[in-house]
């Protein structure tokens, strides 16, 4: 079984602003000495997105939110680099025009790495195209 990734806190608090609400298993909260604690759910899944609290989607479940409400499609490229190791790049596509409306800067050595700055920036698109810059 493969371990699903939690959005980073500063990416949850984006997509709650961009109104994300679907449920998710953990939650992001503000502790009482300025700490941000994340939390999992032990009996459902919820939207938690209410008050202080910050829902935790997964990156998967982030990136069809944006498919889904916001239009943006993030198309990733695995290539070899010159010692043959796997590497990844990325397209970020407006679906509305399919075009491509940003991409990766750089090539990354792991999926992870690559999905996490391509939800940044998809976030971002996002804002700018369909929030008039919310975040």
């Amino acid at each position: 079984m493969t371990k699903e990734t939690i959005c980073t806190y500063e990416q949850s608090s984006r997509l709650k602003r961009l109104g994300f609400d679907w449920p998710c298993w953990s939650v992001y909260h503000e502790q009482v000495n300025g700490s941000i604690l994340l939390e999992r759910s032990k009996t459902q899944a919820d939207n938690w997105n209410a008050g202080i609290y910050i829902s935790a989607p997964t990156r998967e479940t982030a990136h069809r939110w944006l498919i889904e409400k916001e239009n943006l499609f993030i198309a990733f490229t695995p290539q070899k680099d010159d010692n043959g190791r796997r590497i990844y790049s990325f397209n970020i596509y407006w679906l509305e025009s399919l075009e491509i409306v940003d991409k990766s800067e750089k090539l990354y050595d792991t999926y992870g790495k690559a999905m996490s700055d391509a939800l940044d920036k998809a976030i971002i698109c996002a804002s700018f195209i369909n929030h008039n810059n919310k975040i």
